[in-house]
């Protein structure tokens, strides 16, 4: 190869920035002077002295040091993160037991009143301590038509309900519900 031919290549491998960035200092000092010797506010004789002050504001400058260095390399791609999981995961034996459900749901709107149907009720975390729970209990249809189960849950029972076993807790809202339903009765 030539040495034109190795120039060019050199020109094209630099970014047009780099150029421009090295030539930044030199236009800075070069725009000073030349707007100073445009105003009317220097004397004659201290715009005689502009090309000295010039010169040795250059030689004093270092503009060699306050070039920046050029990188043509790019920067190195940074490793990927590693996901990280934000939940649990659920057991198995808990994933079937809702896959159960859910394909035992049915239209309330097709039930009889009087059949027995298991109706899951799911308490959020209401306070800090609590945790979600999901509570089944077994109600005729009409209940759970009419919505008659939300009238029953009191911050009593759920501080209740919520500091036991699910099991107790369970039985506990299926024994309140039973009362419910006997004082209907009657």
């Amino acid at each position: 190869m030539t040495s034109k031919k190795k120039a060019l290549k050199k020109e094209e491998a630099i970014p047009s920035w780099i150029s421009e960035s090295h030539s930044f200092f030199g236009h800075v000092i070069q725009e000073t002077i030349d707007s100073l010797s445009v105003d009317n506010l220097l004397s004659r004789s201290e715009k005689k002295s502009l090309p000295s002050l010039e010169s040795l504001w250059r030689k004093n400058y270092n503009l060699e040091k306050r070039k920046p260095d050029s990188n043509p390399v790019p920067l190195p791609i940074p490793e990927p993160k590693k996901r990280r999981t934000t939940t649990h995961k659920k057991p198995k034996s808990l994933l079937k037991s809702h896959q159960q459900l859910d394909d035992a749901c049915v239209i309330l709107e097709e039930l009889q009143d009087d059949e027995i149907v298991v109706n899951q009720i799911c308490v959020p975390p209401l306070k800090p301590h609590w945790r979600c729970r999901r509570i089944n209990i077994e109600v005729p249809a009409f209940v759970v038509k009419k919505n008659l189960i939300e009238q029953l849950l009191t911050w009593d029972l759920l501080c209740e309900i919520m500091e036991q076993q699910i099991d107790v807790a369970t039985d506990a809202l299926q024994k309140c519900v039973d009362k419910m339903l006997k004082s209907l009765q009657s």
